[in-house]
């Protein structure tokens, strides 16, 4: 979704990104947008009101920030959290030595390393 802002004040208008680019993550990440600093009014769609928020899950996340005068600017990311990644390879087993064994840790997986 970045880059999008509508700043506007006195009938300036500007574009640009400035809370981050969209970003997918490892499962289990936190991620943390920053608004600029130094503005008096924040409000991200979560309803947080600072500068800044840590995001846990996926989802398109906007702020709008403004000043005391009327300017204000809103920017929107797109956030990606991955699923976990679940292996098995079954019960743990014995083999003797020079025996063939065929492990397969399931479907879906685009690269195997051995």
């Amino acid at each position: 979704m970045c880059c999008y802002r509508y700043y506007q004040c006195s009938g300036r208008c500007n574009t640009g990104c400035f809370i981050r680019q969209d970003t997918t993550l490892c499962f289990g990440s936190t991620y943390q947008l920053v608004a600029p600093a130094g503005l008096p009014n924040y409000l991200w769609s979560t309803g947080e009101v600072t500068d800044t928020i840590t995001v846990t899950s996926s989802g398109i996340y906007a702020v709008i920030a403004s000043t005391l005068a009327g300017c204000s600017a809103t920017d929107t990311v797109d956030i990606i959290i991955n699923p976990e990644l679940l292996i098995s390879l079954g019960n743990d087993s014995a083999y003797c030595e020079g025996t063939p064994v065929i492990l397969n840790p399931g479907a879906g997986f685009t690269l195997y390393l051995g």
